[in-house]
């Protein structure tokens, strides 16, 4: 039985009727303290879990939620990771932007490849790959990689051109555990694929690198009520490929905002979780999931997973808001709020239909009141997803939206639970 405090539920009650929303969520700069948050978030650098970006990050949100008020912990758990000290992509004497794809062969004394493109044994075969709305390697692609290597193959080259126009090599995140491959696959742009394909010249791959185990934490941060007996859980990734400006940084921002915000207008037990490991199987949240920190999915009012691109443009070079590649995924409780006020700005995804992303694992995990985003933008897993792939105007559009979803579906629950 939850109870409100009478002011909070008047409060929570004009909410869910649109005629009162706390004051933060109208101030005019409340998209520029979001793109702030992302800014910072960005400056961290590469966000790859096991980096010291990542861990720069980790320590910049528990010093944020502590500050808030909330009690932190670093949940710490070992990761497999591989550490590249030398990584260089050549042509005819020129550098070419390229990724390693995971799981890279094991090379602690070092690969110096020298061969020109081509489909013979030796050579650096490179595939054109139409990346769509797959986060994984898998299926055709996959298939196509391992006949190269089948065939010869010294190097593989996935050529990746993106569904919504910005070029650069795209990185699909990792299975874990998995075994490297037998040679380099790495990721480069489009152009540069059809550039060295026709190139009559020799291509240079050295690298270095190894695997060694890492330290990876969540950050857990609670806030406890004594008069409930129920709970919120919030959740972000805060790991990825590259600086995650616009996959990560509008979750981190507002992962950062809803926590203020809950603090000062939720009944419910608070518990924040920023997971490490998205990029490898999910592997943060798997580890919450399984912990005793993660509230049994029957005391749980809501979960909230603030996750990829819920604030991107819909192009390269747009200035409108995407709205066909960022999905928002809801159980059938939470369906008429979610329809009422995400629809036309996300594609609502009932996940009794669909599921996909970190949400899917906590349908998996049996929470039945739960609400998540997921998606693409333009820079998705590009080197160039920095923090101009979002701006104020989008991150305030998508803030209110999901701010007045929360307290209607809060509201809606407490009244459900009864007196």
């Amino acid at each position: 039985m939850v109870r409100l405090r009478p002011a909070l539920g008047r409060a929570l009650l004009g909410l869910a009727a649109g005629a009162l929303l706390p004051a933060d969520i109208a101030r005019a700069d409340t998209g520029a303290a979001l793109h702030a948050d992302v800014a910072t978030y960005v400056s961290k650098g590469d966000h790859l879990v096991g980096s010291q970006g990542a861990e720069d990050t980790a320590t910049w949100l528990a010093a944020r939620l502590a500050g808030l008020g909330f009690a932190v912990e670093r949940h710490s758990f070992d990761l497999r990771q591989y550490r590249s000290p030398h990584f260089a992509l050549t042509a005819d004497g020129a550098p070419v932007a390229a990724a390693l794809q995971w799981w890279p062969p094991d090379a602690p004394q070092g690969l110096w490849l020298t061969a020109p493109a081509g489909a013979e044994a030796g050579r650096f075969a490179i595939l054109p790959v139409k990346v769509g709305d797959q986060s994984y390697l898998g299926g055709t692609v996959e298939a196509q990689i391992r006949a190269a290597i089948a065939d010869g193959a010294s190097a593989v080259l996935l050529a990746t051109e993106t569904a919504l126009g910005a070029d650069g090599p795209y990185l699909f995140n990792a299975r874990a555990p998995a075994e490297p491959w037998p040679v380099p696959v790495l990721a480069v742009g489009a152009a540069d694929g059809a550039r060295l394909a026709a190139a009559s010249g020799a291509i240079e791959l050295r690298l270095a690198g190894r695997y060694d185990t890492v330290s990876a934490a969540n950050i857990v941060a609670r806030i406890d009520r004594p008069e409930t007996e129920t709970a919120v859980v919030v959740s972000t990734p805060y790991t990825g490929w590259g600086p995650c400006g616009g996959e990560r940084g509008p979750g981190i921002a507002m992962f950062l905002a809803i926590a203020a915000w809950a603090r000062d207008h939720v009944p419910h037990d608070i518990v924040l979780v920023a997971t490490a490991g998205h990029e490898v199987g999910h592997s943060g949240m798997a580890r919450f999931l399984a912990s005793k920190a993660a509230p049994a999915p029957a005391a749980t009012a809501l979960w909230l997973h603030l996750g990829a691109s819920i604030a991107t443009y819909a192009r390269a070079g747009s200035d409108e808001a995407n709205r066909a590649t960022r999905y928002a995924l809801f159980s059938g409780t939470l369906a008429p709020a979610a329809q009422r006020h995400l629809a036309g700005a996300f594609v609502p995804v009932d996940t009794s239909v669909a599921a996909f992303g970190e949400v899917a694992d906590v349908a998996r995990a049996g929470y039945p009141h739960h609400l998540g985003f997921a998606g693409y933008g333009p820079h998705h897993h590009l080197p160039s997803d920095t923090a101009a792939a979002t701006a104020p105007h989008l991150l305030a559009d998508a803030w209110q939206r999901l701010v007045a979803t929360v307290s209607e579906v809060l509201d809606a629950r407490a009244v459900d639970k009864g007196d």
